[in-house]
């Protein structure tokens, strides 16, 4: 049955590339010139100062150290960051599932040099806008440390577990997930293309569209005809969802540990209904 319908999706998306070429070769381009010009300069240099960083870091544990590091860089490196110590045996599998959702979260970076000033016209306050979307980040935390409260996950570092990886396989490593990365990136943004151009459900089409990838989402959001307390609230529940093709780019560097994506889809959801709420509550 599943083999079925994944034959049943590849032929249909088959069927729409022949049929609205010109749409898929401007979203191909649109999500390309988005992974080349922001994505591999910015992540790509993390993605490997973070590998070499795992066996020197200076944080007192691991666990803190892929808060911060996953925090600070966003989507998908706080995911590969919980697959390595996951993979090395640093974190169980268990923790690991709740730790991803955790820490895999659209960037500060990300937020105040896209978001907030392009999104958002800086028309709500930084303060507001960070809370709502990372108060759900922050409740699962204290959450998850309340339930670990006897394993001292503040206090856990492993010294000697880590396999020190040369200089060439770490690149070649972070080549190939900033591949993976883009070829998701441009295979979403072609869909995205297509369905902005569907002329019925436009309702419909507009929350799928955002649910899709998160940069062509909240940009088809913002030029939106709709009031400002919904198009805001709207734009922080797909910001802190994070998208579909960020889920894919979770998946793919999530290979080793084998980390399942249900649960993580789960909680990015309750995370998106609860920074909806925060935000529609504060205007």
């Amino acid at each position: 049955m599943r083999e079925r319908m994944i034959q049943c999706i590849l032929f249909c998306f088959l069927i729409l590339l022949f049929s609205f070429p010109s749409l898929c070769l401007h979203g191909a381009k649109q999500g390309l010139l988005l992974w080349a010009t922001t994505i591999v300069p910015t992540l790509l240099p993390f993605m490997i100062l973070t590998k070499l960083m795992i066996p020197y870091h200076p944080f007192h544990s691991d666990f803190i150290f892929t808060l911060v590091i996953g925090f600070l860089c966003g989507y998908p490196l706080g995911g590969k960051l919980v697959d390595e110590f996951v993979s090395n045996h640093t974190f169980t599998k268990k923790e690991g599932q709740y730790i991803l959702p955790i820490c895999n979260n659209v960037s500060p970076m990300f937020s105040v040099g896209y978001i907030l000033p392009f999104i958002l016209n800086h028309k709500i306050s930084v303060f507001a806008y960070f809370t709502s979307l990372y108060f759900p980040n922050f409740l699962f935390l204290l959450f998850f440390l309340w339930k670990n409260r006897k394993k001292q996950l503040f206090f856990k570092r492993s010294e000697t577990i880590y396999k020190k990886d040369s200089f060439s396989t770490i690149i070649n490593n972070s080549l190939e997930s900033i591949f993976f990365i883009g070829i998701y990136l441009m295979i979403f943004s072609i869909s995205a293309s297509l369905l902005e151009n569907i002329p019925y459900f436009k309702s419909v089409t507009s929350i799928v569209i955002g649910c899709n990838e998160i940069t062509t989402g909240l940009l088809h959001w913002k030029i939106l005809k709709i009031p400002f307390k919904e198009k805001t609230a709207a734009i922080l529940a797909f910001s802190s969802f994070g998208g579909l093709c960020s889920i894919a780019q979770t998946k793919s560097v999530c290979k080793k540990s084998q980390l399942s994506m249900i649960p993580y889809i789960l909680c990015k959801l309750l995370f998106a209904l609860l920074s909806f709420y925060c935000i529609y509550c504060t205007l």
